[in-house]
């Protein structure tokens, strides 16, 4: 084999090699665009903080597949379900931020699927 052909087999190679892997990293990227349900428990108990959190819920209005909301006037609180499906990070931030309201407190719980 000459060394012509031996430069244009490693240059092949090598141009393979980095379309394996370029593959390989679209693929790990849809693995992580993967999408879970869960339903966030929402207690609103300061009614002053219900502005900033419809907007921080619309902001995140396309990962919403339902939200009830229930004013329970005797304790003077509001308790809020939210169900989403969305990837894993967007569900942990959107928790995080509606948990950082003051006079707001969230919690979170996933479907195993």
């Amino acid at each position: 084999m000459s060394r012509n052909n031996r430069a244009v087999l490693r240059a092949l190679f090598g141009a393979l090699f980095c379309v394996f892997r370029a593959v390989s990293r679209v693929k790990e990227k849809e693995k992580k665009l993967e999408t879970r349900v869960a339903v966030i428990g929402i207690i609103v108990e300061d009614e002053n903080s219900v502005n900033e959190l419809n907007a921080l819920l619309h902001e995140y209005g396309s990962y919403v597949v339902g939200r009830m909301g229930v004013p329970y006037r005797s304790k003077g609180i509001n308790i809020i379900s939210l169900a989403v499906d969305a990837p894993q990070d967007v569900i942990n931030a959107l928790s995080g931020k509606i948990g950082r309201i003051a006079g707001v407190s969230a919690k979170t719980a996933y479907s195993s699927k």
